[in-house]
Parts: structure tokens; sequence; C-alpha cells
């Protein structure tokens, strides 16, 4: 394919891999930056891009009334790479927001590094080369360390959201076999499959059952996200999707229930009681506490190796409280 930029020139990252990568110093945006950096390659932060870092973290510091200003410490990170002026203006597919790093892809023949998943797709439809930061720090058919799979925010009693892509082990195509846990989050629910009645079961406020039964044949994406506002209506989702067929199935329970303690231990890949192991590979876990909408849902269904990226405002503002001790 033709790109409209060279993805052998300049790596470009949006604003959210920056702010990532700044302050969040264990995260896949921050080993993606050194990874670039260790292959010799050229790091660009564009002026608009760092514009809006500086005003993200000018009204962080005033909502969480910091005794400090972060953007020194940004421009102290960032002090290592190459600024650029704004890019001059050429028609893009991408929206409002983030068509300023479109351009300056073209303009600076660089490829965008985002983790995210609707931007990526949009790029890619532009025929702009787009990368996730785990794809970076992955490379050459490379075994992945826990950090890549693993990215977990803590959700919050109302809100959350549990994805994982996920491979059955040696009871794939069988029936009957078990119960097999991606996730089991005290006071929030479990995520597993059910090989007997193949369905994804999120057992939470609710139980919601999606019945999937090609999860027990090969690789799907799953999700179970939360959103149980105080004193109203709510809801709990699951979806699933498996690439190879482009077969993606949901399952909706509004509930006026909600969760009565925030979230405890978590643990992955078994029940909290060491019962019903996930039996297979496991390629990316995140968890969040944001929602997940069906137009977020549709370009991580769609892209390859796409999931969603935790590191959102809670992250950051868990970050910037760290640094006050």
């Amino acid at each position: 394919m033709a790109y409209k930029n060279d993805p052998q020139a300049r790596v470009a990252p949006d604003a959210n891999v920056w702010l990532d990568a700044a302050f969040c110093p264990e995260c896949v945006a921050r080993r993606s930056l050194e990874r670039l950096r260790a292959d010799g390659k050229q790091v660009i932060l564009e002026e608009l891009t760092e514009c809006e870092v500086l005003k993200i973290l000018a009204q962080r510091r005033l909502a969480l009334g910091l005794g400090f200003d972060p953007a020194e410490h940004f421009s102290a990170y960032a002090s290592g790479y190459l600024r650029v002026p704004p890019a001059p203006a050429v028609a893009v597919k991408t929206n409002r927001a983030d068509s300023h790093i479109a351009r300056t892809a073209i303009h600076y023949q660089a490829t965008i590094v985002t983790g995210d998943a609707p931007l990526l797709a949009q790029c890619l439809a532009d025929n702009i080369l787009a990368k996730f930061p785990w794809s970076i720090v992955l490379q050459d058919g490379e075994t992945p360390l826990v950090e890549e799979i693993l990215r977990i925010v803590p959700p919050t009693r109302r809100k959350g959201t549990i994805f994982a892509r996920v491979t059955p082990g040696g009871w794939a195509g069988k029936l009957d076999v078990g119960e097999f846990t991606v996730v089991d989050i005290e006071n929030i629910g479990r995520l597993f499959f059910n090989s007997k009645s193949e369905e994804w079961i999120f057992d939470s406020a609710i139980a919601v059952r999606l019945r999937f039964p090609l999860s027990g044949r090969g690789t799907t994406i799953v999700c179970a996200s939360y959103n149980l506002p105080a004193y109203e209506r709510g809801n709990v989702v699951v979806r699933a999707c498996c690439q190879t067929s482009s077969t993606t199935d949901s399952k909706s329970e509004s509930t006026l229930k909600g969760l009565k303690a925030e979230p405890g231990e978590i643990r992955i890949g078994a029940t909290r009681d060491g019962h019903f192991y996930w039996n297979g590979s496991i390629r990316h876990l995140t968890v969040s506490p944001e929602g997940m909408s069906a137009n977020k849902w549709r370009p991580i269904a769609e892209v390859a190796d796409a999931a969603p990226n935790p590191m959102n405002r809670d992250a950051l503002d868990l970050a910037l409280l760290r640094m006050l001790g």
C-alpha cells in the first residue's frame, strides 16, 4: 500500500501518548518511545500537539489543586525530542480534533503513534500509517512481556470496562469442559466463558450472558462494560468478536441495581479463590474506569491487534497525585 506518509522516516506521537510517556514511567507509551529512540528513529513533538498537552495539564492542575506545575515536568521530559512547527493545511479524513496530527504525519513524513483505536482506523482509511504503542514495543515475533499484555487502571463502582483478546488452550472445540475465567474483580464481577452453554458471562450487578460459540474455537476479543449511575437506571453490556470471520455480537441488560463497594482485589486468569482458570493465551487485557461505546468498539473490533487505552484522564490524575508523594 502507498501511504501518504513515509513509515521509515519519523514518528509523531499524539497528545495522549506524550502524556502517558511523561507521567507514567511503567506504561507501554514510555517504553514505545524508548524503543523508537534506541532504534534510531526521530520522534517529533509538533507544536499544536504540545499546546494540547499543556492545556490538559493546566486543566488538571486547577482541578486537582496541585502545588506544582506539571507542565515543567513535561517540558523536561520532552526536551530530548525534536519540536516542529505545525504542518500546512491539507485535506485529511480524520476527525477535526485530530486533524493536526494527521497533517503532521503527511508533511513531516512521520508515522503516527496513538493508543486511540478510532483515530488509528481513520488514519488507515486515509492511507496514513499509524501504529499502537504496543505494536512498536512488540516487534519481529517477540514474546510480549506481562507489562504489554496487562494494562490496568482501577475501575469504579459506577463505571468500568474489562477487555481481553483471548485464545482457548487444549479445550478448544470441546463442549462442557468447564468455566474459563478471564478476570475476577472483587466487588465488581467476574468475566468468564462457559463451555457448556457456549456463553460469555459477566456476573456483576446483574449477570449478562452472551452466547458466542466461536470463542470456544479460536481467538476472540471480548468486552464487558458497566455504567451504573446512582439512583438511575444503568446498564451492563457484553460484546464479543471473532476477527477471522468478522462475526460480532453484543448483549445489554438494563438495571436499577448498583455495586455496593469500590473494586478490591483483581485476579487475572482465575477466580479470586483460585478456581476456574483461563486455559489458553491472553494477548491483551485492559481494565479501565471508562465505558465502552459502540463507536469505540467498532474500530477495536475491526483493526488488527487493537485494544482500548486505559490511560485516560483518571490515570493521568493518579499519576499527578502520586507526584505529590
